[in-house]
């Protein structure tokens, strides 16, 4: 799975277009990104990757580029 890919992972779910979810994405621009957001975003990550996070991850997964972190430590090599 590539960057993109994870963007639109990201996009569809909090329902925004994927061309939003820039390489800064992240809670803090993206106001659909609130808590049921992060939540939708979470478990469709979890979803496509099969990675599961840990309940002390989760809340540290703000932003594309700590997601894209914490697969890669989980092995994903997107």
């Amino acid at each position: 799975m590539s960057r993109d890919s994870l963007r639109e992972i990201i996009a569809q779910a909090i329902s925004v277009p994927t061309s939003r979810v820039t390489s800064n994405a992240s809670s803090g621009t993206l106001e659909e990104w609130d808590s049921l957001g992060h939540l939708n975003i979470i478990l469709a990550v979890e979803g496509a990757t099969n990675v599961k996070f840990s309940t002390s991850e989760i809340p540290q997964l703000t932003s594309l580029v700590k997601l894209e972190d914490a697969l890669r430590r989980h092995g994903w090599d997107g």
